[in-house]
C-alpha cells in the first residue's frame, strides 16, 4: 500500500511538472511570438528556432529563455527605432479620428521625448498602448466616418448634376452618348433626392 501511494504522489507531482513545463512554454511562446513581430524578426530565424523545440524538457525550456534574453537584447537596441514607428502610427491615428489639439496634447508629454537615455521599455509600452486606444476609438467612429465620406461623395455629386444641367450642350450628343449621359444624370439625381437626406438624418441622430 505504501509503494502503491509513493507511486501515485509521484505521478501526481509529474503531472504537476508537466502542466508547469508546458503553462510555462506557453507563456513563453506568446512572448516570443510578440517580440519577433515587434522586432520583424526573418522568417527563417523563426524556423530555426521552432524546429529545435522538441517536448517539455528544461532544454526545451532553457532554449525559450535563451531566445528572450536575446529579443529582449535586441528590442533594447532598437527602442529609439520602435518608439518612432509607435509615433508614426499615432500620427496617422490622430488624422484618422481627427484628433482635436487638446487630445494630441495629452499625449506630448511621451511624444516629444527624444533624450535617448529617456527612451525605455516603460516609454514604448506608453506609445503602445497609446496607439491600442486610437484603434479602438477608431474602430468604434469608423461607421460614422463612413457615414460622412458618403454624404461628401453625394454632395460632390449634387455640384456635379447641378453643373451639366447648366450645360445645354450635353444634350446635342447622340445615340448611346446622350443615352448614357442621361442614366449618369438620373442615377445621380436618385442618389442625391434618396440618399442624402437619409444619411444626413442618420448622422444628425448619430451624434446629437
Amino acid at each position: 500500500n505504501e509503494a502503491l501511494e509513493r507511486l501515485i504522489n509521484r505521478l501526481a507531482e509529474l503531472n504537476g511538472e508537466k502542466r508547469r513545463r508546458r503553462a510555462r512554454l506557453g507563456e513563453m511562446g506568446t512572448a516570443i511570438a510578440a517580440l519577433w513581430t515587434m522586432l520583424r524578426v526573418p522568417p527563417e530565424e523563426q524556423r530555426a528556432f521552432t524546429e529545435n523545440v522538441r517536448g517539455l524538457g528544461m532544454d526545451t525550456i532553457r532554449l525559450g529563455e535563451r531566445e528572450l534574453i536575446r529579443l529582449h537584447e535586441l528590442k533594447s537596441e532598437m527602442i529609439g527605432k520602435l518608439i518612432r514607428e509607435q509615433r508614426e502610427q499615432i500620427a496617422v491615428l490622430w488624422e484618422k479620428t481627427n484628433a482635436t489639439e487638446s487630445e494630441k496634447a495629452s499625449f506630448r508629454t511621451y511624444y516629444e521625448v527624444n533624450a535617448d537615455e529617456e527612451l525605455t521599455d516603460d516609454l514604448l509600452k506608453k506609445h503602445e498602448d497609446y496607439v491600442e486606444a486610437l484603434n479602438a476609438k477608431l474602430e468604434k467612429i469608423q461607421p460614422i466616418l463612413d457615414l460622412i465620406a458618403k454624404r461628401e461623395a453625394i454632395i460632390a455629386d449634387r455640384f456635379e448634376l447641378e453643373n451639366l444641367q447648366k450645360d445645354p450642350d450635353r444634350l446635342k450628343q447622340r445615340g448611346a452618348s446622350l443615352t448614357k449621359q442621361l442614366m449618369k444624370e438620373e442615377k445621380m439625381s436618385r442618389r442625391v433626392k434618396k440618399e442624402l437626406p437619409k444619411i444626413t438624418h442618420i448622422l444628425e441622430r448619430t451624434l446629437t
